[in-house]
C-alpha cells in the first residue's frame, strides 16, 4: 500500500486495478474491502479476454500495461521503477 500511495495514488497518468483470479464475485469482492483497496477489483468476465493472455503464475502478480495493453514492466520492483520513469521522477 505504501508503494501505492507514493506512485499512483495522485499519478493521473497511471491506475491500478486488482484482477482477482476468485470464481466468487462477492469473496472477491469482500476480500478486497477488508484489505482497504482502494483501487477497483475485477474478476473474469469483468475485463477484456486479452488480459488474462498476460499469464499471471504467481499471486501477486504486478504487470504494467498501456492503455493498448501492450506489457511495459513485470513484476513489483520492475512496475514501479517504469511507473518513475514514465512520471518523470
Amino acid at each position: 500500500m505504501e508503494k501505492y500511495k507514493e506512485s499512483i495514488q495522485n499519478n493521473s497518468q497511471v491506475e491500478m486495478i486488482h484482477i482477482s483470479r476468485d470464481r466468487d464475485k462477492s469473496a472477491a469482492l469482500d476480500w478486497a474491502k477488508q484489505e482497504s483497496f482502494p483501487w477497483p477489483t475485477y474478476l473474469p468476465g469483468d475485463t477484456p479476454d486479452d488480459i488474462w493472455n498476460l499469464k499471471a503464475t504467481f499471486v501477486p502478480f504486478y504487470c504494467l500495461v498501456d492503455r493498448d495493453g501492450n506489457k511495459l514492466a513485470e513484476g513489483s520492483a520492475a512496475c514501479f521503477k517504469k511507473i518513475k520513469e514514465l512520471s518523470g521522477n
